[in-house]
């Protein structure tokens, strides 16, 4: 792999190649091995993601991230945090033959057969500090369908999307909602252990008490929600990120989004 040049947002040379960080580098070397190829400017927008949330100090609590880079279903499997093609390392597996997938990311086709497996267990992977998951949506029409969660009863588990155009971030029974026209943005649903918070572009929209079901076994969908299987209510937008980990606090949701906003803006699929 060639050596490529850049400077990181406090001026430091960066290198490419083998001059990435060690983390963007595990995930190049998984795209390729699955026989992709990434763009110069990909590799280095997800390099400038990994160097971006490790400065703010939100790496480590990040638990899976799909950044949806490479065009293809295989490059936009991979879990940047964790790049091994296990489900264990929460690689998303597209079910369904409703994906579009493209340099702008990954659209559903408002089908209910079409999903994304996040393969992330609640009850496994839960933190009892509480949890964030949040998608950047780019693209798409529909105003009804979940973006990303899973239900079972009445324990909805941070469903962070929409349903008639309104918002869903919730634990347990006491989902809170927030009013939209169907907007484009970073929508992240967060539970702290005690209040469900859902933010827009890294600013609090939301928030209300609910308690945690930490017993889900389900684990999440996107572009759809899983209730032991697809759920019914689909939507036919488009993703650019996805992640989930643990509860992030107002400013770690604000330098998130930031991380998350200059990524893709690096590859002019911003909104």
């Amino acid at each position: 792999m060639p050596f490529r040049l850049g400077t990181n947002r406090i001026g430091r040379l960066i290198v490419g190649g083998t001059g990435f960080d060690p983390d963007a580098q595990a995930f190049f070397t998984a795209v390729t091995g699955g026989g992709d190829t990434l763009t110069t400017t990909e590799e280095n927008a997800v390099n400038q993601l990994v160097l971006d949330l490790k400065s703010a100090n939100i790496w480590t609590s990040l638990q899976a991230i799909w950044p949806f880079v490479g065009g293809t279903a295989s490059s936009q499997k991979w879990n940047l945090k964790d790049p091994r093609d296990l489900d264990a390392a929460y690689r998303m597996t597209f079910a369904g033959a409703g994906w579009t997938h493209s340099a702008d990311g990954v659209q559903q086709s408002n089908d209910n057969s079409t999903y994304g497996d996040t393969n992330y267990p609640q009850n496994t992977n839960d933190n009892t500090a509480g949890m964030s998951m949040g998608v950047y949506i780019n693209g798409g029409t529909t105003a009804t369908g979940y973006d990303l969660g899973c239900l079972s009863g009445a324990y909805a588990f941070l469903i962070a999307g929409y349903g008639n155009n309104t918002f869903y971030s919730g634990y347990s029974v006491s989902n809170t909602t927030g009013a939209f026209t169907m907007p484009n943005g970073f929508f992240v649903a967060d539970n702290n252990g005690t209040t469900s918070t859902g933010y827009r572009n890294g600013a609090s929209v939301v928030s209300g008490g609910g308690a945690r079901n930490l017993s889900l076994s389900l684990s999440p969908y996107l572009g759809n929600d899983n209730r032991g299987g697809p759920g019914g209510e689909p939507t036919d937008r488009r993703y650019a990120f996805c992640f989930m980990g643990e509860s992030l606090g107002s400013t770690e949701q604000s330098d998130l989004y930031t991380a998350v906003q200059d990524f893709n803006t690096t590859l002019s699929r911003q909104v």
